[in-house]
């Protein structure tokens, strides 16, 4: 069977071979080699941390006394960057000029990374750790802001964009001032 494998992953590689052979067979993953035991026919080497690519895997058996050398068909192996999710909230929907917003980010993989927020296009950089982060926003004009955020991805996971949160921000509160 086939699973998905993804960047980071380990793949397990079994070799099997008419029953009674005991040898050594090479394996080869892109272009590095390993030596697969192989015992009453049948051996499996894992291969660890792999990163997001494709893979040609061969399997090369150098024959024997009894048995002529063979090998197997190229196959190809895809390692896919891991999905990614990202969601933000705010804790108010609207606001006085004077308030503040806090946004909270956080992505599906608790990895630490940098993600950009955007209020009304413009690009604010937040750290995140284990997959969480937060952004305030303060001294804003009063306007209707819509935010979301964006995560670049990287050579392990795939970029991905927010959903989209709208804050409005009224005038100061008029009987705060009687």
């Amino acid at each position: 069977d086939v699973y998905p494998i993804y960047a980071g992953d380990d793949a397990n590689f079994f070799v099997t071979l008419v029953p009674e052979i005991n040898a050594i067979v090479k394996l080869s993953v892109a272009d590095k080699s390993y030596d697969v035991a192989i015992v009453d026919g049948q051996g499996v080497y894992t291969v660890s941390n792999l990163a997001n690519d494709v893979y040609n895997i061969q399997a090369v058996f150098e024959g024997d006394d009894k048995y002529e050398d063979s090998s197997s068909d190229v196959k190809q192996l895809f390692v896919n960057k891991v999905p990614t999710n990202l969601t933000i909230s705010i804790d108010k929907t609207s606001m006085n000029y004077i308030e503040k917003a806090v946004v909270s980010v956080v992505l599906n993989q608790r990895i630490n990374a940098i993600v950009t927020v955007k209020v009304n296009g413009n690009n604010n950089t937040v750290g995140l750790v284990n997959g969480k982060g937060s952004f305030t926003l303060y001294d804003l004009d009063r306007a209707n802001y819509t935010i979301n955020a964006v995560f670049a991805g990287d050579d392990r996971y795939v970029e991905c964009t927010s959903n989209t949160l709208n804050l409005t921000v009224n005038g100061d509160n008029i009987s705060s001032w009687v």
